[in-house]
Formats: structure tokens, sequence, C-alpha cells
């Protein structure tokens, strides 16, 4: 799936915008970029990203429509309601298109990066293999609509962890991106020393790289287990200037293609 336009009217300070997009890469420079992704999480009934930096702003004259390459072409249209809400209409797509492209709620919440601490990819596959004192008994169960509690889920796991390769963070750089035996990414420099101390440029680009291995790990799953569904963009903010415009984005873009998934980035 991937998205190849957007209107978008009266919406979070935007009077009128409009733009098409690129099936691989779109680059969101301009001052409307979070907005512009803010549209697409409303139109597309996205909540994590609809809800980005708070509850979007919406009025009787808002008016977004996105189109939708998902197999065939679909147009998505969103129209705001006197109440502050929105009515959905999917034209082009014979059953209910929304329910064709659900994804879990984690699923969901892993085609983001926001840049928050509270995101914390490096750990997010350590927290699924001690689910319970992360989640809750049944709160993984939920979140993954219960994909996460099967056998398979385990196995991939602990498959992914055990045969994952050190990932060099830049070619100029002796710095590799490792993951432990508990599920944990980190940085290393050389191959065989402990780990040092590193700074926030460095710890951001760690948790970019993390985001992208969590979402190839989500693949494995659902590749094992034949799900049938259309994969959401990845949608990134929250990145520093610098690392954006470093050759870390060209790296990240080397491997991130191999999803085969389209990818937003605003900054």
């Amino acid at each position: 799936m991937h998205l190849q336009k957007i209107v978008i009217d009266n919406f979070e300070g935007i009077d009128h915008f409009e733009a098409n997009f690129d099936k691989t890469l779109v680059r969101l420079d301009s001052k409307y970029a979070y907005s512009v992704l803010k549209a697409i999480g409303v139109a597309a009934k996205n909540l994590t990203l609809a809800n980005m930096g708070g509850i979007p702003k919406i009025c009787e004259d808002t008016y977004l429509c996105v189109e939708i390459i998902e197999q065939r072409a679909v147009s998505v249209t969103a129209k705001g309601n006197m109440n502050g809400t929105i009515t959905h209409i999917a034209t082009g797509y014979k059953e209910d298109f929304f329910e064709s492209i659900q994804q879990s709620p984690e699923q969901s919440r892993n085609s983001c990066f926001f840049g928050n601490e509270s995101e914390q990819y490096a750990k997010r596959l350590q927290q699924y293999k001690d689910a319970d004192k992360y989640f809750g008994e049944k709160g993984f169960s939920n979140m993954t609509n219960g994909i996460g509690m099967t056998r398979t889920f385990r196995q991939c796991l602990n498959r992914y962890i055990r045969d994952f390769e050190p990932e060099k963070l830049l070619p100029d750089k002796d710095r590799f991106i490792v993951i432990d035996s508990k599920g944990e990414f980190s940085l290393k420099q050389e191959m065989v020393l402990p780990h040092f101390r590193i700074g926030e440029t460095e710890k951001k680009t760690l948790e970019l790289y993390s985001f992208l291995f969590v979402n190839e790990f989500w693949k494995e799953v659902e590749t094992i287990r034949n799900l049938n569904h259309e994969d959401w963009p990845l949608f990134i903010a929250g990145t520093d200037k610098e690392l954006i415009s470093s050759d870390v984005m060209k790296a990240f873009m080397n491997r991130a293609v191999k999803l085969n998934r389209q990818i937003f980035w605003a900054s």
C-alpha cells in the first residue's frame, strides 16, 4: 500500500494544501510537515499518527482527501462535522476499506517514529520477550490481536535475536549496532570492546535504526503467519536536522527499502 496524493482544507492551521507523493520516499520539509502526517492519520484512521503531538484540530469546514493505492486506487475522504467529529467515506473499494487495512494496535504504533524517549524501540524486542512484565497478562495479547501470544511469534522473536548481524552505523565510523540475548539493541565500538558513552545524536540514531529492526521482525512474523493485509507506510518525525541530512539517512534507506514500504520523513 502506498499513498499517492493528499488534499487538505481547513485543518491544523492549513487553509489549503495538496501534494503528490513518491511511492518510495516522501520528504516533508515544509512548515506543514507534521500537520500533513496528522491529516493522513485522521483520514485513514491511524490513531497513532492522528494524535501525534495532541488531538487533531478539526472544524466544520475540515476536508481531507487521501488517494491510496492498495491493489487498486482508493479515495478516502474525511469531512469535519459541527461537533468536531469526522465522517469518513472510501470510494473505489467494494468491501470495508478501513477494515482491510487495519493492523493490530502494536503494528500501528510501530509504523511511527516520533523521536520520543517513551518509544524505546531499542528495548522493544526485550519487552516482547518479557511481555507480562511490561504490558500485563492480557495487555500484550490485546495489543497484538493475539499474535504475540502464539508459538510462531516466540520462535520468530528468538530467531531474529539469535541471527541478528551487527549493523555498522556509518561507513566511516567503527561503531556497530548489536543486540544482546535479552533483545536490547545498543551501540558498540569495535566488535570486542565493551559498551561506551554515546552522544545524543547517536542515541537518536540508535533508536531510529531500532525502529527499522522492529519492523523487520514484524515482517518475518507476518510472512510466516501469512497475514494477508497491506502494510502501512512508515512515518518518521522528530529527528534532528543534522541527522536527517547526514549519511545516516542514506544508510538507513539502503536497508529500509528491503521492507518494500513507502516512507514519509518529516523535518
